[in-house]
Order: C-alpha cells, then sequence, then structure tokens
C-alpha cells in the first residue's frame, strides 16, 4: 500500500514498481521513503516531459533513482561465471590451461 500524502500521480506508479521488485525477489520494506521519492519524481517528470518542460536536473536525478532500484540495463545485477561445465566450448575462452 503507498504511503499517505503521495500525489495521485505518483499513487498510480506504485503498485506497478513494488510489483516489479517482488518479482525480481528485491526487497521493498525498509524503502518506502526512497521509492516514495522515486515515483514522486517520475510522476513529475512525465508530467513535464508533456509539458515539454523537464530539466536535465530531473532526467539525472530519475536516471539516479532508477539505478538504485536496479530499473536500468547497467544497473541489473550479472551472476557470477559458473565454474561447472556447461556444455558451450566457448566456455574456456580467455582461460589458460594449467601446466
Amino acid at each position: 500500500m503507498p504511503p499517505g500524502g503521495m500525489t495521485p500521480a505518483a499513487r498510480k506508479l506504485w503498485p506497478g514498481k513494488v510489483d516489479r521488485y517482488r518479482q525480481r525477489g528485491q526487497k521493498v520494506q525498509g524503502f518506502e521513503d526512497s521509492l516514495r521519492q522515486y515515483c514522486e519524481l517520475e510522476a513529475a517528470l512525465a508530467k513535464a516531459w508533456k509539458a515539454n518542460t523537464a530539466t536535465m536536473a530531473m532526467v539525472n536525478a530519475h536516471r539516479h533513482w532508477a539505478a538504485e532500484f536496479f530499473d536500468t540495463p547497467a544497473a541489473q545485477r550479472v551472476p557470477a561465471v559458473n565454474s561447472k561445465d556447461t556444455g558451450n566450448r566457448f566456455s574456456r575462452n580467455g582461460v589458460r590451461a594449467a601446466g
């Protein structure tokens, strides 16, 4: 449930973000204040974008929050390389032979 006092536009964003993070197994509890700021900024940015008044400061702030919540491709966590043989004949490329 969104925190009280949010703007209607930000309130609409909240459930979608929370659902996405839960699907990823990403913790939301304890980060409600940050998520609130992210939703408020995204709503304000969308409104400013439509009015052609968006500033680079808003865009950069949104990019920062998106990265904090792993909503950008660059922010996605890359799993550690599995050392087991995957059947991929190229998996040992760049690995020096023992001996």
